[in-house]
């Protein structure tokens, strides 16, 4: 799980990039949940986050 202040924003901006997770904001509010397969998938998945945050400041 992870918690994002704006979820909405932040699952279209992955998946925009090819990147699917759920958003669980309906159970858990300002949460998303993220499964990750190998370790080049969390690599990718790491930078996006990274790339986001970035976007926000």
């Amino acid at each position: 799980m992870m918690k994002s202040e704006d979820v909405d924003s932040f699952v279209a901006f992955l998946e925009k990039r090819g990147i699917f997770i759920r958003n669980y904001s309906h159970i858990i509010p300002n949460h998303c949940r993220i499964s990750i397969g190998t370790r080049e998938q969390m690599k990718i998945l790491k930078d996006k986050i990274l790339e986001y945050i970035g976007q926000q400041r």
